[in-house]
């Protein structure tokens, strides 16, 4: 029978040797498991990174993708310059990037368009106007006259009657009882109306449209052509026959008419060089002559039938 110092003992070692155990099989797990969770955390996150940054840059490759190259820089361009110069206000209505809308809307402007859209939104800004605008707005602000071109158009049509622009002259020329009605209490509204509707038929080219349609018409004007009686007059006239009778009276009558009605342009211009009046003055019994001319025509060949024995 063992000792109860042996029994004490072997229970002390057999108790030593669990808790070794029980130690290191707690020690033992915890430290892969602090080295698993500690190392894979930095890829992890940057890989999330990507993609985000993948899907951000696919969205905008999604929408210049129906352009070409030229259109695309347009188009960036275009949004670059806007959140240059309006910043934090442009992103905060249109987004860090261009979608759908605003490209299609971008790759249609000139660099004209441009600069008048960025002209324009500073004009609102000064003034206090809606901000920031909408894509519909924009798209009419590209076609609208400045204010400053509206004023200095102003000036040089009313003040200097020297227009320089196309505009400009297109209402001083086709325009004209329009300025003249304009009243002087609300001059500048009313001059503003009559610009802007000009500056948009000038960019649909109506000025040109009118003056080709007067080319044409001078250069189509129907001429009459002489008749067979026309031309048989001027046969006999030209060899000196003269008729005589009431066919003779009546030209008399022809000439003196027309004497008188050289002698009484002739005053009418005078006095309306006097009175600088614009139109010229009109013969008197122009349309009288004509008629009795025509008259004469017919009767003289009606009686002499193409027979000199009668004249």
């Amino acid at each position: 029978m063992k000792d109860i110092n042996e029994i004490a003992s072997s229970w002390k070692q057999k108790s030593q040797d669990k808790s070794a155990q029980t130690t290191q099989q707690v020690t033992k797990p915890s430290i892969p498991v602090v080295q698993q969770t500690q190392t894979p955390a930095t890829p992890a996150t940057s890989s999330n990174q990507m993609q985000v940054s993948s899907e951000f840059n696919q969205d905008l490759k999604d929408v210049l993708r129906p352009y070409s190259v030229e259109q695309r820089k347009h188009i960036m361009g275009f949004f670059g310059k806007m959140q240059e110069n309006f910043s934090t206000q442009f992103t905060h209505m249109y987004g860090s990037e261009p979608d759908d809308e605003f490209a299609a809307f971008a790759s249609e402007l000139s660099i004209d368009d441009v600069e008048r859209i960025v002209h324009h939104l500073r004009e609102r800004l000064v003034a206090g106007k809606e901000w920031p605008p909408a894509l519909a707005l924009l798209s009419m602000l590209k076609d609208l006259p400045l204010n400053n071109e509206i004023l200095e158009a102003r000036h040089r049509i009313l003040i200097k009657k020297d227009p320089q622009t196309r505009v400009e002259k297109y209402i001083f020329n086709r325009k004209n009882s329009y300025l003249k009605s304009l009243s002087e209490k609300n001059l500048a509204e009313e001059f503003k109306v009559l610009y802007i509707n000009a500056y948009q038929e000038v960019q649909n080219n109506l000025d040109q449209t009118l003056d080709q349609r007067e080319k044409d018409v001078e250069q189509n004007v129907l001429k009459v052509e002489p008749t067979e009686t026309d031309r048989e007059i001027e046969r006999r006239m030209t060899q000196g026959i003269r008729p005589s009778g009431k066919v003779g009276s009546i030209l008399s009558r022809i000439d003196k008419l027309r004497g008188a009605g050289e002698s009484t342009s002739a005053e009418n211009v005078s006095e309306a060089a006097w009175e600088e009046v614009t139109e010229p003055a009109k013969p008197v019994k122009q349309d009288t002559i004509d008629r009795e001319q025509q008259a004469l025509m017919e009767q003289i060949l009606r009686e002499t039938n193409g027979d000199n024995e009668n004249l």
